[in-house]
Parts: structure tokens; sequence; C-alpha cells
């Protein structure tokens, strides 16, 4: 069984592979160096005994028969080490001069080579020769060659070392596969033993990075950022059961305590339809804190990306600071808006505008009278930019990542009317339109600092009429 898990797993059929391919390529270099080796020898031999050959041939042409079979006797005799053959030969088969017998069985090839293996005629070891047979005049015959025994084992030590080699490759080559596998499985094994334990319950796992900036250490903080968000998603779950749970008791026990009075209460129709008239406005409220829940969550599943075209942020930014300006000047607050050109970005302008709304509806309700508001959209570094500024008490630095999330709110404001969900909305909108929400101290301080940036369109906005 484990066995076949071993053969099952794809980073043992991978390591496998490529030591296939490895032993292949190794097979294919030791087979060019055989024949190398091997073709290098036979053509050196050859080409001796051609030029052997050719040389007796010359001494027959010039000086006849009788100086031939001499020549032979004489290099017969001065072959110390015994490698060479020679054989003259009459028309009847017979031999005239040389050092060897029974040739005439021999089948030569057309060009007159010939390998075979003898039996040597003192010591009957077997002799493998390589010989060339030329015809003479008068019907005799004249064979020259050399013994290739020691050449041949020669290559035969080549192949065996080949052999070996190749079994050699094949073993290191299976280990490797194997060695391969463990090395693999155990990166992957830390990846399975976090997803158990997140499994069971424990978000606050991580997948544990090495350090070596491979391809796992990408996996890792690619999957370790995954579960922060995952982390973050599951938290703002349980914060916004809880908060909706609380949000949700005082305008239904409002609503409640009202209706019961007016049930109990002796009156006029008039008294009646002003009990119903504040249900039905805290009844509107329920239902605007439910639609801008929707909302979000419709943002952050990416609902709306299909309708992106190209917008002017600038012109969004100088439509909600004009809607609020009234606002600001009852509570005697100045709103400065600064859009000096044309910001083009792919969006859903009516979220674009929802989101630049919540964050001066912020300002406004948060900037003491007297204060002032800054609203802007430029382009800088390749995006667009949009800020709100304000004159107000600001965010702490270590609270800024929470008043982001749904129904978070400070204390100092929970008695200023909302649900607190203004900003995580606008977040929602960045994130959706691939840019981020910042928050920052306002420069002087006090105030806060907020900023939306988001890439800017390649395409110019068009022109409206």
């Amino acid at each position: 069984m484990r066995l076949t898990r071993v053969f099952q797993s794809t980073a043992f059929r991978f390591a496998l592979a490529y030591s296939a391919l490895f032993a292949g390529s190794a097979l294919a270099l030791v087979g060019f160096i055989y024949w190398g080796t091997a073709g290098y020898i036979e053509r050196h031999i050859t080409e001796l005994i051609r030029t052997d050959m050719e040389s007796l041939l010359s001494r027959y042409a010039e000086d006849g028969l009788a100086a031939l079979q001499q020549e032979i006797q004489q290099r017969i005799a001065e072959d110390e080490e015994g490698r060479l053959a020679y054989l003259l030969a009459d028309p009847e088969g017979g031999v005239v001069a040389g050092n060897m017998r029974h040739w005439s069985d021999m089948r030569f090839e057309p060009a007159g080579w010939l390998q075979v293996t003898i039996p040597q005629d003192t010591a009957g070891r077997e002799r493998v020769l390589r010989l060339r047979q030329v015809p003479l005049a008068n019907g005799y015959y004249l064979l020259a060659g050399r013994d290739i025994r020691e050449q041949t084992e020669v290559q035969w030590l080549i192949v065996d070392a080949l052999a070996w080699s190749l079994g050699f490759i094949l073993l290191l080559a299976g280990g490797g596969a194997i060695a391969f596998r463990r090395i693999l499985m155990g990166r992957v094994e830390r990846f399975n033993r976090v997803s158990e334990e997140i499994m069971r319950g424990d978000l606050s796992r991580r997948v544990p990075v090495a350090g070596s900036d491979d391809e796992f250490d990408l996996l890792a903080a690619t999957q370790n950022r995954m579960l922060d968000r995952i982390e973050q998603l599951m938290e703002g779950i349980r914060h916004v059961s809880d908060t909706i749970a609380h949000d949700l008791r005082s305008p239904l026990a409002r609503l409640r305590g009202r209706l019961e009075a007016a049930a109990r209460t002796q009156g006029d129709a008039a008294t009646y339809r002003a009990a119903l008239d504040r249900a039905v406005s805290d009844v509107d409220d329920v239902i605007r804190l439910f639609n801008s829940l929707l909302r979000i969550s419709q943002i952050e599943a990416g609902a709306r990306r299909a309708a992106f075209q190209t917008v002017d942020a600038a012109a969004l930014v100088l439509d909600v600071g004009e809607l609020y300006e009234p606002v600001a000047e009852e509570r005697r607050i100045a709103i400065r808006v600064q859009a000096p050109e044309p910001c083009p970005i792919q969006g859903d302008s009516s979220l674009l505008s929802q989101a630049i709304a919540n964050l001066v509806d912020n300002a406004v309700k948060y900037t003491p009278p007297g204060g002032g508001i800054d609203l802007s959209a430029n382009i800088a570094e390749g995006a667009v930019t949009i800020m709100v500024t304000d004159s107000g008490p600001g965010i702490p630095s270590e609270l800024r990542e929470k008043v982001v999330q749904r129904f978070y709110r400070l204390d100092d404001s929970r008695s200023t009317p909302g649900h607190g969900l203004g900003l995580a909305l606008a977040d929602a909108v960045a994130r959706l339109h691939g840019g981020e929400l910042t928050l920052a101290e306002r420069a002087p301080p006090p105030g806060l600092a907020v900023h939306i940036r988001l890439p800017m369109a390649a395409a110019p906005v068009r022109a409206t009429a």
C-alpha cells in the first residue's frame, strides 16, 4: 500500500521522469563515446592493413612474385609480438608464403575484407584477425591482416564500463527520485499540517516560510496572506453578528415600546398617527441598516464590476463637494474642493460617489464649527488619489485599522447618529476598484486625512454634453 502511494505521488513521477531523461541523456553520451572509441580503433586498424597491403602490392609490381614471397617472410620474422598475418596462395590454394593455414573456406566481403576468429598454431589460443584479400596475376591470392584481439578486448572493456556506468546512473536516478519526493513532500506536508489545523478551527495558524525565496516560500506567503484575509473576514462576521444584535436591539425596543404605549393610550386618531409615524421611522432605520450591509456584501463579492466604465474622479469630487456645501455652511464649516485636471479611472460612478460622500459626511459630522474640510482629486505616480481631510479630533493610530470594519465606532462617537458603516463601505468600494483606502493624521494636526488611491485608466474620459 505504501509503495503504491509512492508511485502515485506526483512528486515521485516528476522526479522519475526527470531521472529517465537524465539517464537517456547519459546513455546517449556513453553510446557516443563507445561509437567514437570503437570507430577510431577500427578505422585505425583498417588504415594500417590498407597501408601494409599497398606496400606489398608495390613490391610485387616492382620485383615480382619471388620478391613478394621474400618480403612476407621477412615481415613475419620481424613481428616479435605475432600480430601480423600474411598469406600468399597459389591457384590450387596451396600456401606459398605466410603464417596462415586453411583460408579457402573463408567468405570475404565484396570489398575483400573479413574478420575471423581462428586458433593460433603454436599455443592454441584464438586469434581475432582483420584480413584483406587481393587477387594477383595467374590466380594467386594475397592476404594481409592483423590480430585485433587486444583491440576487441578493449572494446568489450569499454562496453562493460559503460554498462556498469549506466546501471550506476539508473540507481542514482531512482534514489534521486525517492530523495526528491521526500524533500518535496516534506515541504508540502507543512501546508497539509497547517490546513488540517485550520480546518479544526485554529485560524491563527500560518505556513512557515523557510527563507529561501523559492517557489514554496512564494506559495507560503500567498497562502498566509489568504489566511490573513480569511481570518479578517471571519472576525468581521463575528463582529457583524454581535453588532447587528446590539444595534437592532435599540430600534426594536423603541418600536415595541411605542407600539405598546400607543395600544394602552386612549387617544384620538392624531395621537395614533404620530405613534405610527415614529414606528415607521424606526423600521426605516432598520431597513437602512440592512440595505447598507447588503450593499457592502455585494461590493465585496464584485457583483458591480461588470458595469465598470471610464469615469472622471475629479468630476465626482466636484459634484460631492457641491452637494455637501450647504450642509457645511449650516454648521459653519468651510469646505474646499480642488480637482484641477481630469482623473480617469475604470469604475462604477454611483459607488465611487457614495464612497466619497460617506467620507465627506463623516468629516462634516466630526469637524467642529469654524473648522475646515479639504476635498481633492489628483494624479500622482500613475494613480488617482482622492483625499478628504478635516480638522476634527482625528482617529488614534492604533484604531485606524479597526474603524474600517463594519459597525466599529469610537467611544466618543456613539452618540452621533449612524451605524459605523460609512468607512467600511468606502473601503469595500476602493478594494472593488483595485485600490486601497488609508487613514492618516492631518498635517498639521489635529484632524484626519483619508486617501483613496485607485489605478488610473488608460483611456481618456469621454466628454459629456
